[in-house]
């Protein structure tokens, strides 16, 4: 099995989850029964698929849903910032930075910075960095 607990984005990950974890106590009763729980699981399941995509020979299918699962968290984020749900706004700002880091942004393909890898017949324009960084592996 791929060793996964070096990996940058699996280190962000898992300090956001941890991070919401903490955060979601704060809500109140309504709000940490409903989006807390939300959050707390999307939370879990992207440190999951990112374990995943290590494993696996062909990452490209599991880092789709994986960005998928992360705009799915930041619009979740967002609602919980809107509804008032967290106590203090350095809390949604901090959470929300965890999650921009994640991968929830696309790089511009045409940026020098951000060069297209083939891997196999696969092209990784538009994957994040730290999505490129678990393909390389």
């Amino acid at each position: 099995m791929a060793r996964y607990e070096h990996l940058p984005l699996y280190k962000t990950a898992m300090e956001l989850t941890v991070y919401i974890e903490t955060v979601v106590r704060t809500f109140s009763r309504y709000h940490k029964y409903t989006l807390g729980t939300d959050l707390r699981q999307q939370s879990r399941a992207s440190v999951t698929m990112i374990i995943r995509a290590n494993s696996r020979r062909e990452k490209l299918p599991v880092l789709a849903d994986l960005r998928e699962r992360v705009e799915a968290f930041q619009v979740l984020l967002r609602i919980c910032k809107d509804v008032k749900a967290f106590a203090k706004f350095e809390a949604y700002a901090h959470a929300a930075q965890l999650g921009k880091t994640k991968g929830g942004h696309r790089p511009n393909p045409k940026d020098p910075k951000n060069p297209t890898k083939t891997i196999g017949s696969q092209s990784t324009i538009g994957i994040p960095n730290n999505f490129q960084r678990l393909l390389a592996l």
